[in-house]
């Protein structure tokens, strides 16, 4: 083998490319932090927003529903106990919750245990735990285990702000006639 010597513009040509390799992942380094800057300061915005009671998402407003006989709605007490959340698929989009569910009302026209439904999600079991009425009143107490949709927006890490919200509906009464209210009283 012959012996191998570097020249002058051999060092020059390996010191401009290191340079320049430096030089593109400083531009590069620099752009990344103002990106996640940009959007650091619109989560502290949006948290801001949260804690002033502003609305973040544009939510299109419920009209006025009027029934055609004006009866006051049955309000049903509910309240939920997050025993577990797990299997965050940000692929599939989904989380699992474990969760126990109350209900509080009075009379004998609803039964929201046995009709709510997930609006973002899916029930896979629904086990009733506990019940029992005195005279009008009602209570009654579900362990609930879910699949539930959520979008997790991968670019916003490690400034996201996403809510893991679970939203029931009644799946049999119409919100003129039934309506949810928050109950802390387990």
């Amino acid at each position: 083998m012959k012996n191998a010597t570097i020249t002058r513009g051999g060092y020059f040509f390996v010191a401009l490319w290191g340079l320049v390799i430096l030089l593109f992942y400083a531009v590069v380094g620099f752009v990344q932090v103002r990106w996640l800057q940009a959007h650091r300061a619109e989560t502290i915005q949006s948290r801001q927003l949260q804690l002033q009671g502003g609305a973040t998402e544009i939510i299109k407003p419920v009209p006025d529903i009027k029934a055609q006989h004006p009866v006051k709605p049955v309000e049903v007490g509910v309240g939920i106990y997050v025993n577990h959340m797990g299997e965050f698929a940000v692929k599939e989009a989904i989380w699992t919750a474990d969760f126990d569910i109350w209900f509080r009302w009075a009379g004998t026209s609803v039964n929201p245990g046995e009709t709510f439904r997930l609006v973002n999600g899916e029930i896979e079991t629904r086990e009733k735990h506990e019940a029992y009425a005195s005279g009008d009143e009602h209570y009654a107490r579900y362990r609930v285990k879910a699949r539930i949709g959520k979008y997790f927006d991968p670019i916003r890490f490690p400034f996201a702000d996403d809510r893991l919200t679970i939203e029931i509906e009644d799946s049999v009464h119409r919100v003129e006639s039934f309506r949810y209210v928050a109950n802390a009283k387990r």
